[in-house]
């Protein structure tokens, strides 16, 4: 992977708004009557949804990244899907909002059986699957980060999967790189 896009990893939110909150996923999937975001587990008590990740899939599949106070007054981090993916979360608990690296490090240490790097592995799982997604240029907004709380986030993110396709392309007749091959 190229390096980081140029964001500010360092920014850190002061907090977290209390109470209920999410994200308005866009509806990227290639059926419009599928919606993301409506089958998610509710939040629990004083959860708020910090970023979600947004997929173009037929039924628009999203994942949810959320975070409340515990009793003791650290943070607790979950991540959620439609399915009841067991999704575990390795930086658990903190006492400070996510800097927005921090955030990227969980999320790209996220693994739902398709390898770690949540986003990655999205990308590589879908990439030839089917004709839809034969090219990598057909992945370029497959996935897509969302955050209000992290400005540049999705941009961060936008940048990562250009340059991903681009890693990915294939040479005039349809062979793969030689970087490619491994």
């Amino acid at each position: 992977m190229p390096a980081d896009p140029p964001c500010d990893l360092t920014f850190r939110p002061d907090t977290y708004p209390v109470g209920p909150g999410g994200i308005d996923y866009p509806n990227i999937a290639e059926a419009p009557m599928f919606g993301g975001g409506y089958y998610l587990p509710d939040q629990r008590p004083g959860e708020i949804e910090i970023a979600g990740i947004a997929l173009g899939s037929t039924t628009g599949d999203v994942f949810s990244i959320r975070a409340r106070r515990t009793p003791t007054g650290r943070l607790s981090y979950r991540v959620v899907d439609e399915y009841g993916t067991k999704i575990e979360v390795r930086r658990h608990v903190r006492g400070e909002p996510l800097s927005m690296g921090e955030l990227v490090d969980l999320i790209d240490a996220l693994d739902i059986g398709l390898g770690e790097g949540l986003v990655t592995s999205l990308l590589d799982d879908n990439w030839g699957d089917g004709e839809a997604y034969d090219s990598p240029d057909a992945l370029r907004n497959f996935v897509v980060v969302l955050s209000d709380l992290y400005p540049e986030l999705e941009e961060y993110y936008d940048q990562r999967v250009a340059a991903w396709v681009e890693a990915h392309r294939t040479v005039p007749g349809g062979a793969p790189r030689q970087q490619d091959l491994g």
